[in-house]
């Protein structure tokens, strides 16, 4: 999946804000069209779960895009966020940071139970544990085109969240390969054991999450 790499665009926090709201009106739809039940059927809850966690994610974005065009001022800090602007910018960029963190953690946690339990179901017993073991035996067992793009995407978040475990760094070896890059619409994945991953921010976040629901989606359409 090689190709030439583009430049992160350098984005305010408002502009972050319209990003997600455009995964969290993706999820919503495909939640909504997918065919399954909603409330009971874990293919179509999966995306409602996730598109909830957008929608969180969303709030500190818009809070902090009003911080930058000073529509929330300094003298407004104690009521609003409880601290006053001394060390102000720490917390900010720690309370971003935190939600950034949060939000993919959480999202994935769903989508390997709900990949874990749809594998169950065609194994007809609990599968071995573990993400990549379960993302793999599950293309195996279904019809989708390219599998071996589809692992790649569904593992890529995996990746992020993990180095969010080890302080932003990558630690271990993937297929046996001290470092690998992926390119996806253009942007670069690398992870190197033993580095910082810096495909962890929120515009990488962005570009691996709609390809996730994509690719989510055509495993819950597969027959």
């Amino acid at each position: 999946m090689k190709s030439n790499q583009n430049m992160i665009p350098d984005l305010t926090s408002k502009e972050r804000a319209k990003m997600f709201a455009e995964i969290k009106d993706l999820l919503h739809e495909t939640g909504q069209t997918i065919g399954f039940d909603k409330e009971k059927d874990i293919r179509s809850q999966v995306f409602f779960h996730c598109r909830d966690f957008t929608t969180v994610v969303i709030l500190p974005l818009i809070q902090m895009s009003r911080v930058e065009e000073k529509l929330i001022t300094k003298n407004q800090y104690p009521f609003i966020f409880g601290i006053d602007d001394t060390f102000s910018e720490d917390v900010f960029n720690h309370y971003l940071q935190f939600n950034r963190y949060a939000y993919l953690t959480f999202c994935m946690f769903h989508i390997e139970s709900a990949l874990k339990s749809i594998l169950k179901e065609i194994l007809g017993k609990n599968p071995d544990d573990g993400y990549y073991n379960i993302c793999s035996n599950l293309l195996q067992k279904i019809t989708i085109d390219s599998p071996n793009e589809k692992l790649d995407i569904l593992l890529i978040p995996s990746f992020i969240r993990n180095s969010f475990h080890s302080n932003g760094i990558h630690t271990k070896k993937i297929n046996g390969e001290e470092s690998v890059s992926y390119i996806i619409k253009g942007y670069e994945f690398t992870f190197e054991k033993g580095k910082v991953v810096s495909c962890g921010g929120w515009f990488h976040i962005y570009i691996i999450m709609k390809e996730l629901v994509s690719v989510l989606k055509e495993i819950m359409k597969s027959k």
